[in-house]
This record gives C-alpha cells, structure tokens and sequence, in this order.
C-alpha cells in the first residue's frame, strides 16, 4: 500500500489494496477518485474492472444575456420614440440609459456613505463596561444566590437532621456557608477569566457566559439530588441507620469532600 519493497522477502503481496492495483494510494499524486472502477456484474457473476468514468455536463453560460435584453429595450422604446415624435425620442433615450444601469449596478439606487443602502455594511455590536471580579460575584450572587443556598443546604430535608442539637445544626451550617462561598467565588472567577480572553466585551459574550454559569449552577442541582439519593438508598437497603451518628458521617464528613473536589473539578471551566 506504501509502495515499499523488503529485500529477501518472499511474500510482496500487496497489503489493504486489491490484486493488480496500479500505483501507491496513499502518495499525494495519487487521484481520490483512483484509476479504475468495480462493479459487480449478477448474470455472469463476476466483477468488472473499467476505467473511472467521470462524466459531468457541459454547462453554457450565456455572458451576453443582458446586452441582449438591453437591445430588446432599445428596440421597444426607439418604437415609441418613433409614435411620439422628438418627445419620445427624449422618454426613449431616458427608458434606455435607466435600464442599462440597472442591469449594470448591482447596488442600485446608488449608496449614499459607506453604511447607506441596501448593500450596507452590519453595524458593530457595541461594547459594555467589562466587570471586575467583585462586580461578576455580586450579580451572581444576586441573581442566582437564593438557588446556589438552596442546593448546597439541601441536607436539611435528609431523614435524622431532626435529631441534632441546634450546636451541630449551627456547625453544619457554617460548614455548608463555606463551601457555598468557595463556589460562588470559583463561578465568578472562571466568567472573569473568559471574559478576560476576549478582546471587546459585547451583549453576545456576556449572554453566552450568563448561559455558560446557568449551566454550571444546573450541574451542581444535579450533583446534590444524586447526593441525597444515594443517603436516602443508605437508609433504605440498612447502610445508614436513621441516627446522629450515620448523618453526621454523611453529612459532615463525605459530603463535605465530594463538594470541595466538585469544586475543583477541571470540568466547572466548561
């Protein structure tokens, strides 16, 4: 196939190519289309070898179509010209010269600047002010705070938290406070980091990383009700005990390191 020969080699069969192929295959001069053709002929079952027979119509382009149609013009209004006297000579050659220009100006009626017309350039999408770090946490926290809290203090509709004193309550808390505001600030520090590779900030990018977080807050959702599935099968195939002891192990301890590695998952940046 490579079209390499081995020295002493008693079998120079051709490798992935038919018997009797002509020429190497995978060599730049080689036509895609190749040199020759199969086709399997039923009646005499066999196969039939022609040459590629690559058979395209003759395409006619008529380049002096609108110079006849401007001699057909010309010909209907000299007509006129000749009924109406010297008046229809003027209208005549008015008729004429207005149709020659609109077969020969593709922009017509004429541009007035360079944004005017019909074949006017788009405008340019304007720019908006490019936000810092603090400002992306604040309307992510404004606009998607109530939510991100929700997620990550879901444990409280598990089965035993009930059962905990309000110190534990109060800790478990603080914890989930924490790893909330770790998240919020990775979401606004990957938006400013996209945001930074663009060299003009535009309505389009900034829906498109609004879109790009959306989804990234969808994922947590997601991960969380896995979460607590998985507690709530525990409890049901008898893994946890609807206790203290089992919740704060869930809770407290596993949870806590599955949402700080969730976190600094590569996979947040997409």
């Amino acid at each position: 196939m490579y079209g390499l020969t081995f020295h002493n080699n008693q079998d120079l069969r051709r490798i992935l190519t038919d018997y009797g192929f002509l020429g190497n295959a995978l060599l730049k001069d080689f036509p895609l289309t190749g040199y020759f053709e199969i086709s399997n002929l039923t009646p005499a079952n066999k196969l039939e070898y022609a040459p590629v027979k690559l058979a395209q119509n003759l395409r006619f382009i008529d380049t002096n179509k609108a110079l006849a149609m401007v001699k057909t013009i010309e010909g209907e209004v000299g007509d006129i010209g000749d009924a109406f006297g010297g008046k229809g000579a003027i209208i005549a050659g008015v008729v004429c010269v207005g149709a020659i220009l609109y077969l020969a100006w593709d922009n017509w009626p004429p541009r007035k600047g360079p944004n005017k017309g019909p074949n006017k350039e788009p405008d340019k999408p304007k720019a908006i002010k490019r936000q810092s770090r603090f400002e992306l946490r604040k309307e992510i926290v404004e606009q998607n705070g109530s939510a991100i809290d929700t997620y990550f203090h879901s444990y409280r509709d598990a089965p035993g938290y009930a059962l905990l004193d309000d110190p534990v309550k109060k800790a478990l808390e603080i914890k989930y406070d924490a790893l909330k505001e770790q998240y919020i600030t990775r979401l606004a520090d990957d938006m400013f980091e996209n945001m930074l590779h663009c060299h003009t900030i535009t309505e389009k990018v900034k829906f498109d990383e609004i879109s790009c977080l959306n989804a990234k807050i969808t994922r947590l959702h997601i991960f969380m009700e896995q979460q607590m599935k998985n507690y709530s099968k525990g409890i049901e195939y008898g893994a946890y005990p609807v206790d203290e002891s089992s919740f704060l192990f869930f809770f407290d301890d596993a949870l806590p390191r599955k949402l700080t590695r969730y976190i600094d998952l590569t996979d947040l940046l997409a």
